[in-house]
């Protein structure tokens, strides 16, 4: 292999990608990244939620709105579950089963937006019990 701008393909076997560094490409730098400790997996915040919440709305094939945002929720909604009415600790992290979540009124299976008009913030018990169904 070469350094610079030449082009060389990850050493890994089946992968195609071009590399990185070590002879890898990006994604299995990464991985070998964090599992000597070198670098911390990335937080999950509003952006990588809003990001993997529109990618599996593309995936069902549902439309995709403007970017759904937690604390733009709870400015416009308050900190009330949606579900059952009940105030949502925001200091709860997940697997709690009181922790924040955002839940799709109608859900992207049933023909739902991921649009914050469609969103509201539920209890992540509430929100997983709810399932696929429209709130009632």
């Amino acid at each position: 292999m070469t350094k610079g701008n030449a082009v060389g393909v990850c050493s890994v076997v089946g992968c195609e990608r071009p590399y990185r560094a070590r002879g890898w490409c990006n994604a299995h730098y990464k991985v070998w990244s964090r599992a000597e400790g070198r670098t911390a997996p990335s937080v999950w915040n509003d952006r990588r939620r809003n990001n993997a919440q529109a990618r599996r709305a593309r995936m069902k094939g549902a439309r995709t709105g403007g970017s759904v945002f937690l604390a733009e929720i709870v400015a416009r909604d308050g900190t009330e579950c949606h579900l059952c009415g009940g105030p949502v600790d925001m200091t709860l992290a997940w697997p709690d089963r009181d922790s924040k979540s955002v839940d799709h009124v109608v859900p992207l299976s049933k023909g739902g937006a991921h649009d914050p008009s469609n969103c509201a913030l539920a209890h992540m018990g509430c929100n997983s019990s709810k399932g696929a169904r429209v709130a009632a």
